[in-house]
């Protein structure tokens, strides 16, 4: 504590010390280059940047703090969008990542430690800034505007108000209930929320070992013993200094307190019970009166209320998390309630480098559908139109004579995919729903063209529509939204958006002789107005199609404030959805064909509607481009663990979680253990996974679901009843079979399934299919 100023300045782990620096400039990147895919994130520093950086060190080395110091403000300035990387590349199974952090935040942490270091150009430093932040800070009380506390919490985070304008920014987020940008805010005021894991340790545990850092409510969901509880507990008395007496320190105080709040308002995104089951731990190393505050705290939250989570299908896999809550049991033996034909799309011309046949679907009639309901009436893309049907009756809607769909590109499906020219990829179907609008890409299922036709402007060929669906689903004003220049030069909308209060946000390819380069774009949701487009955020190829056509369907995932980008051009990306900056940024290894001795088939590449799925303070990723399955923290973007590149090969599909099981499925449904990554069991079971194995029999057809306890799990003609979470069962045992639901013929080539009210949905290539609940 500085007493002149009443500064509380924080030891800096050395993620963000010079040991980053070094890592930065030096370390990483020749390190990496060796054994880890050395394509970079296009935002990485550029020379210049990291010229500067050099600069820092060397004006430190001489002694010239001022002149460091300054050189940092500049280049604060003048990076909005560069990112570094922080620390080394870390390794768990058999994938390596490699997280960046934004070069602003960088030179915050360095000035912090330069601070501490030099006294005299601290007390210099707060009588510059102390006056201007305090400013801030009155003016931000009045205006209430999370995007500018950003920046004012950000540039002024070490001055005598940096510890109250973050706390009010947090307090902005928990307001408006974004639990995840609360929390990132939170650790910037108390560092000691995360922990570096040892990189090895004979008595940890191997899930708890590592070299990458996480949040420690994490770690805690990942202990399996208490033994294991207590190394951890050992772990957080170390790190925050074991002070006689208990700890003191009012900011930790109030972080717990606001921790506390995120983790109840939104137990979806924030694990609930390792929250409080870790924050009940360490209470017990504060003293008094802090450790009565915070006791009766966590006792009143166990009242508190958490905000409503709907159980309406308003996207794909449910919600912005791609994390379904659906309730019901159902009856498939008996007869649909009512069935419509559907266009069937073939996958004939799909020149996926994999091998084939493909994972989850047949190649005669692909499943594209995945359909939303909301307010009794189901809505589906059928591509080259959207359909409405009234849920219950299956009666078009709306109910005129003759029927007409509710918005109708006026192309013919069997002109819908060019011909004459390879292809890589398949068109996918689906929706957003927001109150009463419904938004989806329409135009040509092309993302990457190689003989690129241009439109007579020079825009996009793919286009958003958005329809008012409380005027019969006119068309709303500013829309369809297509991308045009100068804006937008060869850009194509790469998938459906999703909303955001009044934004619109959407994911945008552009493709050269070189490679695709991905980004986000916001536009206002009522007029189709650009709002704030991204950096780039992957680069890259697909593998197959430099000859060929593409067609992508890429989605965002959005979560307690947070966006959360799935690339599939090697990084997971989380965004501030309010300017698009970047968060936190992971590189993971992408799979290299040329680098194995013998050629694979790599059925992973089938992996073409595979968006982020966060849920409960994880971000689960299955990229196309590796064949992996891992999970990142989703206030850090740290790996906190990863599968070999073998057990899941065969998976396509992200279920979501149930209790401690996380549900992945494919040519064969998996249970895994959610926070350690294990694989618990599979089903079938009599199979070796693994490329060169035969394929399972029964084999998965279809998007499965999770409804209560349970999951259905479709194959061809039948649909497969289990436990949902198998984590407390028998590893001896196999899966049991709950429930099978004979469909035969109406199902013979499987379906992707949904839950909706009291009705379980199933979309088949050619027909749509739909169940009363028991």
């Amino acid at each position: 504590m500085d007493k002149s100023t009443g500064v509380q300045f924080q030891p800096t782990c050395c993620l963000y010390g010079w040991v980053v620096l070094a890592a930065a400039l030096f370390g990483a990147s020749a390190a990496t280059a060796q054994d880890f895919d050395a394509t970079f994130p296009p935002q990485l520093a550029s020379s210049a940047e990291r010229l500067m950086m050099e600069q820092v060190v060397d004006l430190k080395r001489s002694g010239q703090f001022a002149e460091a110091l300054g050189t940092l403000q500049k280049l604060y300035d003048q990076s909005r969008t560069s990112l570094v990387e922080a620390g080394a590349s870390h390794q768990l199974a058999t994938q390596r990542a490699q997280r960046y952090i934004p070069l602003r935040q960088w030179c915050q942490s360095v000035t912090r430690e330069l601070l501490e270091e030099q006294p005299e150009q601290r007390v210099v430093y707060l009588q510059q800034m102390d006056g201007l932040a305090a400013a801030a800070l009155a003016s931000l009380h009045v205006q209430k505007d999370p995007a500018e506390a950003k920046q004012v919490a950000t540039r002024y985070r070490l001055t005598a108000s940096g510890n109250d304008l973050t706390f009010y920014l947090a307090d902005l987020y928990l307001e408006r209930g974004w639990s995840l940008a609360a929390i990132s805010a939170i650790m910037q005021v108390a560092p000691e929320l995360r922990y570096s894991a040892p990189k090895s340790s004979p008595n940890f545990p191997n899930a708890l070992n590592g070299e990458a850092s996480r949040t420690w409510w994490c770690a805690w969901q990942a202990c399996r013993a208490d033994s294991e509880r207590e190394l951890l507990r050992a772990m957080w008395r170390e790190q925050v200094g074991g002070q006689p007496g208990g700890i003191t320190e009012p900011r930790l105080v109030e972080a717990l307190k606001r921790l506390l709040i995120a983790a109840v308002m939104q137990p979806q995104c924030v694990d609930q019970s390792a929250v409080r089951a870790w924050v009940q731990v360490v209470v017990e190393e504060f003293a008094e009166p802090q450790r009565a505050e915070l006791l009766k705290i966590l006792d009143a939250s166990a009242q508190w209320s958490s905000w409503p989570v709907s159980t309406a299908w308003t996207t794909f896999a449910a919600n912005a998390g791609r994390a379904p809550v659906c309730k019901g049991s159902f009856d498939l033996t008996v007869w649909p309630e009512w069935q419509h034909p559907l266009e069937r799309y073939t996958a004939n011309s799909d020149r996926v480098a994999a091998s084939k046949p493909r994972v989850g679907e047949y190649e005669r009639g692909t499943l594209a559908y995945h359909p939303v309901v909301a307010h009794g009436k189901i809505y589906i893309n059928e591509m080259n139109r959207i359909v409405a049907y009234d849920l219950k009756s299956g009666q078009p809607w709306p109910n005129v004579v003759p029927a007409l769909p509710l918005f109708d590109s006026r192309i013919h499906a069997a002109a819908y995919i060019p011909l004459g020219y390879p292809l890589v990829g398949t068109p996918r179907g689906t929706l957003t729903l927001a109150e009463d609008a419904l938004y989806a890409r329409l135009g040509t299922p092309i993302t990457g063209w190689a003989n690129r036709e241009a439109a007579e402007d020079g825009g996009s060929l793919s286009y958003l529509v958005g329809l008012d669906l409380k005027k019969q689903g006119s068309v709303i004003r500013g829309f369809p939204l297509r991308l045009t220049p100068p804006e937008f030069n060869g850009t194509e909308f790469e998938g459906c958006p999703l909303v955001w209060g009044e934004l619109l946000l959407a994911p945008l390819v552009e493709r050269d002789n070189v490679g695709l380069r991905r980004s986000v774009a916001a536009f206002d949701r009522f007029s189709g107005e650009l709002v704030w487009r991204s950096a780039v955020l992957a680069a890259g190829t697909v593998e197959g199609s430099d000859r060929a056509n593409l067609i992508t369907h890429q989605l965002l995932t959005m979560a307690g404030g947070r966006v959360f980008y799935n690339t599939n051009l090697g990084t997971i990306v989380c965004l501030d959805p309010l300017t698009g900056e970047t968060e936190w940024l992971t590189r993971y290894q992408r799979y290299d064909q040329l680098k194995h001795a013998h050629p694979s088939p790599v059925r992973f590449r089938y992996r073409d509607l595979n968006p982020c799925v966060v849920t409960q303070g994880l971000v689960y990723c299955m990229p196309q481009d590796c064949a992996e399955l891992f999970a990142l923290d989703a206030s850090t973007g740290d790996m906190v663990w990863s599968s070999d590149d073998v057990e899941v090969d065969d998976a396509v599909h992200v279920l979501g979680v149930c209790g401690d099981c996380l549900l992945v499925s494919g040519d064969r449904l998996l249970w895994l253990d959610r926070c350690r990554g294990g694989v618990l069991d599979r089903f079938p079971g009599s199979t070796t996974p693994g490329s060169l194995n035969a394929l399972p029999n029964p084999r998965g057809l279809g998007r499965g679901v999770i409804s209560a306890d349970m999951v259905y799990w479709p194959t061809a003609g039948e649909v497969f009843v289990f436990d949902a979470d198998i984590s407390k069962q028998s590893r001896k045992v196999p899966p049991a079979i709950r429930a099978r639901h004979r469909i035969d013929s109406r199902g013979s080539e499987g379906g992707n399934l949904m839950i909706a009210a009291d009705h379980l949905v199933f979309c088949g290539p050619s027909r749509i299919m739909v169940f009363k609940g028991e």
